[in-house]
């Protein structure tokens, strides 16, 4: 049922570490996703480095699959953001991913 209220694309460059010129990523891949704009939510998480940082998140993303680490990359329609916070979230049947974007 939830397949049924993905109806959007998003690009997501999964991070993987900080690297000597920058951030590493690995492949881009596309998934499924429903966004939620106009999202105001404060945001307190650790970053990869183990700081934590407080922001707030201007996107909700909901998807499948597996969790996307903190600081990748998202891009819909245009736009591109970055995870900041994702919350593995469990349903009746199957489970979900709630995605705060900035």
């Amino acid at each position: 049922m939830i397949q049924s209220l993905l109806i959007h694309q998003a690009t997501i460059t999964p991070y993987i570490r900080q690297g000597a010129g920058g951030p590493l990523y690995g492949e881009p891949e596309v998934r499924p996703c429903r966004m939620e704009s106009g999202i105001q939510n404060k945001v307190v998480y650790k970053n990869p480095s183990g700081v934590i940082q407080e922001t707030v998140a201007g996107m909700l993303m909901f998807c499948l699959g597996d969790p996307i680490p903190v600081q990748s990359r998202v891009v819909w329609e245009g736009r591109e953001m970055r995870v900041i916070r994702c919350q593995e979230m469990m349903g009746l049947t199957r489970h979900h991913l709630e995605v705060d974007l900035e």
